[in-house]
């Protein structure tokens, strides 16, 4: 009985020896953490990589406690079984070897990983004019690193062809990695400014076709992207209609009185449209001017919703400059919308 107790001990004991081992050693992966930073960057004012940002990070892990508590463990520990534990001197050995060669390797480490960056960077800004704008825009780009940022070196500039534009024209593309959006253009920009009209004449055939040209009120938008195809500056840009990624962003309509219930009918009349609906339920917002005799009286804002029920909206009368609208109130969809 009393062998069966000791041995019980023995075991426990050997269990807890184990486990505070093991907690030693995952008590270093937080110094390894400034040497993810030193690579994949720290947004601070600019992006920074290298020493610098793992020094950030170290300082960050220190003021916030991580280090400290670690450092005080590991103390702890060490003085208790350092002195009778060989294989636990050489393991503590092998990673505060390794932490000191990285600290020493981590300029040309971080120097290489973001060359690799830049030499990759083509493929993914292809991916990204491929999503955005077609397959046939994306193979002619022929995109090349153009320069950097001159108060981040991180946002880097690369310019790309494009047979939408005039002959010898080129485009740029931004990566900033500091964005949610990583990349960003200006293709569509340079399109619309050698084409003025075509925001109105594609508006035009939005409207006729989504049978918005109603006499009571009056919509605009705006282009997010065109898929140009095989399309070439100088042809018949009709074709691109069709392929535009419009969003209509804006209604006007104009009202007899000033009554919160002409206001709703306002809203309603909009809303009758079942495009607009739609639009609402894939997310996109709406803003909507009401006037009473070309005098903006109020404006109405219904805020999208990926759910099938009804659409949120709300009025604030002209003048009123706060956050809070002097009218809030749920616009339910007919059934024929619902899924």
């Amino acid at each position: 009985m009393e062998n069966t107790s000791s041995d019980n001990s023995i075991s426990s004991k050997k269990r807890n020896s184990n486990t505070a081992t093991v907690l030693y050693y995952l008590s270093f992966l937080p110094y390894f953490i400034p040497f993810c930073f030193a690579i994949s960057g720290i947004s601070f004012l600019t992006r920074i990589y290298g020493i610098v940002a793992a020094t950030l990070a170290a300082v960050f892990m220190t003021v916030s406690g991580f280090f400290p508590i670690c450092f005080i463990f590991q103390t702890a520990f060490g003085k208790r079984h350092f002195s009778d534990n060989k294989s636990l001197k050489l393991g503590t050995f092998i990673i505060v070897s390794l932490l000191i060669a990285l600290i020493v390797c981590i300029e040309p480490i971080s120097s290489s990983v973001n060359e690799i960056r830049l030499y990759k960077e083509p493929s993914r800004i292809y991916n990204y004019l491929k999503i955005h704008y077609g397959q046939a825009t994306a193979d002619s780009a022929n995109i090349v690193f153009d320069h950097v940022s001159d108060h981040d070196p991180a946002i880097r500039y690369y310019k790309a062809y494009s047979p939408v534009l005039q002959v010898g024209s080129t485009f740029e593309v931004c990566s900033n990695p500091n964005l949610p959006r990583k990349y960003t253009d200006n293709l569509v920009e340079l399109f619309l400014k050698a084409n003025p009209e075509y925001t109105s004449e594609c508006q035009r055939y939005m409207l006729e076709k989504h049978k918005l040209n109603d006499a009571s009120f009056s919509m605009e938008g705006m282009i997010h992207s065109i898929d140009f195809k095989d399309y070439h500056h100088g042809s018949d840009y009709s074709v691109l209609f069709e392929r535009t990624d419009f969003e209509f962003t804006t209604a006007t309509i104009q009202i007899t009185d000033i009554r919160f219930e002409s206001i709703k009918n306002a809203v309603t009349t909009v809303m009758s449209n079942e495009y607009i609906r739609n639009d609402m339920l894939s997310g996109n917002s709406i803003s909507i001017d009401i006037k009473n005799k070309d005098s903006k009286i109020a404006y109405a804002i219904i805020h999208g919703t990926l759910k099938p029920s009804s659409l949120r909206v709300r009025v604030y009368l002209e003048g009123n400059n706060s956050f809070d609208p002097d009218m809030d109130y749920t616009f339910t969809l007919p059934e024929s919308n619902r899924s």
